[in-house]
């Protein structure tokens, strides 16, 4: 049985009856895990999935499209947005029926000009 906390995480594994006897044979060895690029990736994966969500950060273009609104409609930009996504996520639920009103007119407008 292999268990390791890192961080607020802790990982459990039990060794099939195979690996325990390959174990028993193994010279002491070190393995540097900053080595093995799949280790990295499924510990970003294992990360992820464990942030509940509303702490996990907006991405890229959840923050543009927020900043995007809130130009487009003169409004101030909510508080902590670049850190939540349910912050972003809300204010683009609250304010995209506004932003798209907005957006219909102005091509509207914009059609009409180029007749």
């Amino acid at each position: 049985m292999i268990d390791f906390k890192l961080g607020n995480m802790t990982f459990h594994y039990t060794l099939s009856e195979n690996e325990k006897v390959l174990m028993e044979i193994t010279n002491e060895t070190t393995i540097n895990l900053n080595e093995h690029e799949i280790f990295s990736s499924m510990l970003n994966e294992w990360i992820l999935k464990a942030i509940p969500e509303e702490r996990t950060p907006p991405t890229l273009n959840e923050i543009a499209t927020v900043e995007m609104m809130a130009k487009d409609l003169n409004l101030v930009l909510p508080e902590n947005y670049q850190k939540s996504v349910v912050v972003c996520r809300q204010f683009i639920h609250e304010h995209k029926g506004a932003h798209n009103k907005l957006i219909s007119v102005f091509n509207g407008i914009k059609g009409s000009l180029l007749k």
